[in-house]
């Protein structure tokens, strides 16, 4: 199964192979509330082409990439799944 990444609530973004696993994680590391937990969707691939992932907002050395780049880095480097993805400034 691919990896795919997942809203969760209105703030953060996981990636796994389920919502479930994706869920369970957050869930696990006390980054969501169970409420949240009926909040998800997962993001298509047209929106993994257009969301921006910045990194280190703020500071000289901040990037961007899109979502998509993101992911296929974090794949790319063997990272284990599944993973806090991102989170949105509010």
């Amino acid at each position: 199964m691919a990896i795919q990444v997942f809203r969760i609530g209105e703030a953060y973004w996981f990636a796994g192979e389920t919502a479930e696993e994706c869920i369970a994680f957050a869930k696990k590391e006390n980054m969501i509330e169970d409420e949240e937990a009926d909040d998800v969707e997962l993001v298509s691939d047209e929106d993994m082409k257009e969301l921006k992932f910045i990194h280190n907002p703020g500071f000289p050395d901040e990037s961007e990439c899109t979502f998509r780049e993101q992911l296929d880095k974090m794949i790319a480097k063997g990272e284990t799944f599944p993973a806090f993805f991102a989170a949105s400034e509010f």
